[in-house]
């Protein structure tokens, strides 16, 4: 059989493979879809996702952006806007669009794999991502998420090959791909500066000319400036913001570090979360911009006050990201299980061990410890930046779901590596082996219940 696998995998070329990577995805994904679609919230726009859809529909029948519309990341609802006016209000049509780029997001993972750990290991890695329940059940939900783990993924192969290259085209796709990026999720630019960075000092190092290398890192600047600079027009036209930066960042700085962060986490959607929009002008605040820096201004008091409280809350939240269950927000992942029989058997938990996350992110620090020094640099800087991204506001599924296809790729090469450490390995060895994956599995299980866990969100879906 192996023989068979490795034979088949000799004969079909990258693209040909990409190919078969990318429908295989895309026919489960349907499937998976047709099963979800028992859900009594499927065919409706819910609080964020609701808020998405407004903004494009308004967009779409007035041509003007309204105030409200940079209180998220603004890509997002540009991207319902363009759906809405070729498929009209079809919640359905935008998913299924959301699946094929999800599908894509796979196919680029195979890239990723093969570049770094070879075939197998890609092929591997994109079959992780086609059955990974939570990255399929938010592709299926009008947010944000899967654009995120397109631009991750995109975003290193881009860099990866740029930095061989240094070729103008492929300098201003990685511009782009990084403005576009920031405009989708704006933690992601924690890793886009150093990985800029590092690519910047890669071409001066190259060998050619300061001048061509200085010439290159221009056009990486000014490809991102191209796509920076009109959003950031249009968040000044709409609310005297001139940033690329949703207007919500600092209050989410505040819910996440607070001396009662369990409490500020779970105001629930309505007036308690309008009594907190509106605070601020009860303390003197009368512009967007007093708004958000009234809310800044609490998270600086809260750090300066109270340091050991806020690096304890750090604690906390590496905790919950790298946990192996799923940390709801407004929707929790696990309430949908019970309308489909596969979405049931793709994201699962007991006692405190979540599944899929604890699997790959145990098969990810297998891969790491034994291959880490062929994780090329951009990659490693994802891998530690986009957590901390994470972690320095608050944890949730939906937040770390970006984080899976490119972690699948150490977890590929982690798995691939367990048959020849359980055939290699002295009985001692194995023992070690044994008892590292028993720690790992304790460690991403044991902390909590956490606050946000603990909320009947089942109830909250019906209401």
């Amino acid at each position: 059989m192996r023989n068979r696998v490795n034979n088949f995998l000799g004969r079909v070329s990258t693209p040909g493979l990409f190919i078969i990577v990318f429908t295989a995805a895309l026919a489960f994904r349907l499937i998976f879809l047709a099963g979800i679609s028992r859900s009594p919230v499927f065919g409706i726009a819910i609080i964020d996702e609701q808020t998405y859809s407004e903004h494009a529909l308004k967009l779409l029948e007035t041509g003007n952006i309204r105030e409200g519309f940079f209180w998220q990341s603004p890509f997002y609802p540009f991207f319902l806007t363009a759906v809405y006016s070729v498929l009209g209000r079809s919640i359905v049509g935008v998913k299924i669009i959301q699946l094929i780029i999800g599908s894509l997001t796979s196919g680029m993972v195979f890239l990723l794999g093969q570049r770094i750990f070879g075939r197998k290991a890609g092929v591997a890695a994109a079959v992780i991502t086609i059955l990974c329940g939570p990255l399929l059940f938010f592709e299926t939900k009008l947010l944000a998420t899967s654009w995120a783990s397109f631009w991750a993924v995109s975003l290193l192969l881009l860099i990866l090959r740029a930095e061989r290259s240094s070729r103008i085209p492929d300098l201003a796709l990685v511009g782009i791909c990084c403005g576009l990026a920031a405009v989708t999720r704006a933690n992601l630019i924690l890793f886009i500066i150093p990985a800029l960075l590092w690519l910047a000092v890669t071409i001066f190092r190259s060998g050619i000319s300061p001048v061509r290398a200085a010439a290159g890192t221009g056009v990486i600047l000014a490809a991102l400036l191209a796509v920076l600079i009109p959003v950031s027009a249009l968040s000044y036209m709409t609310n005297d913001n001139f940033s690329p930066l949703p207007q919500s960042g600092s209050l989410n700085l505040y819910l996440g570090n607070n001396p009662n962060t369990d409490r500020t986490l779970m105001i629930r959607p309505g007036m308690e979360w309008k009594d907190l929009i509106r605070e601020p002008t009860l303390h003197g605040a009368r512009t967007n911009s007093e708004s958000r820096e009234y809310f800044a201004r609490l998270f600086r008091e809260y750090v300066v006050s109270r340091p050991i409280g806020y690096l304890t809350g750090l604690f906390s939240k590496t905790a919950q990201f790298f946990n192996s269950r799923e940390m709801p927000r407004n929707i929790d992942p696990y309430t949908e299980r019970e309308f489909s029989r596969l979405y049931s058997l793709l994201i699962w938990k007991v006692g405190g061990f979540g599944f899929p996350f604890g699997v790959i992110i145990i098969l990810a620090v297998l891969g790491i410890i034994r291959f880490g020094s062929r994780i090329p640099v951009p990659v490693s800087l994802f891998l530690v930046f986009y957590p901390l991204s994470v972690i320095l506001v608050f944890v949730a599924s939906r937040y770390r779901v970006p984080y899976i296809p490119v972690l699948a790729v150490p977890a590929a090469a982690g798995l691939a590596s367990l048959p020849g450490m359980i055939r290699e390995s002295t009985p001692r060895r194995l023992a070690g082996t044994i008892g590292l994956i028993a720690a790992l599995a304790l460690a991403v299980s044991a902390p909590g219940p956490f606050a946000v866990e603990k909320h009947d969100y089942r109830s909250e879906m019906y209401c």
